[in-house]
């Protein structure tokens, strides 16, 4: 039987053939990881550009807050300076 040409060439196709589906399965697999290595170098950039502006709008945000803070400060003492003088000496008494 071992010597039997027919069977040993069946197990010969037999052997390249579970090899064959196995390197197929491999290639597969890189190719695979090929594909979710480049998406991942997608995102990865993209989640920095997105960083990027998040911070770009935080600094916005914050200078215009400040801003803000500067202009209602400065309405606060138009305010204040637009009061008759006894009405002012009186809120200065109150801040004491």
């Amino acid at each position: 039987m071992l010597l039997n040409p027919f069977y040993l060439r069946k197990k010969l196709y037999d052997y390249i053939s579970k090899y064959t589906k196995q390197a197929r399965v491999i290639v597969h697999l890189k190719g695979n990881l090929a594909k979710l290595h480049h998406e991942n170098n997608r995102l990865l950039r993209e989640n920095h550009q997105l960083k990027q502006m998040a911070k770009a709008k935080d600094a916005r945000i914050t200078e215009l807050n400040e801003l803000f803070i500067k202009q209602v400060d400065l309405a606060k003492t138009i305010e204040f300076n637009c009061l008759p003088r006894k009405e002012r000496r009186e809120i200065l008494r109150g801040k004491k």
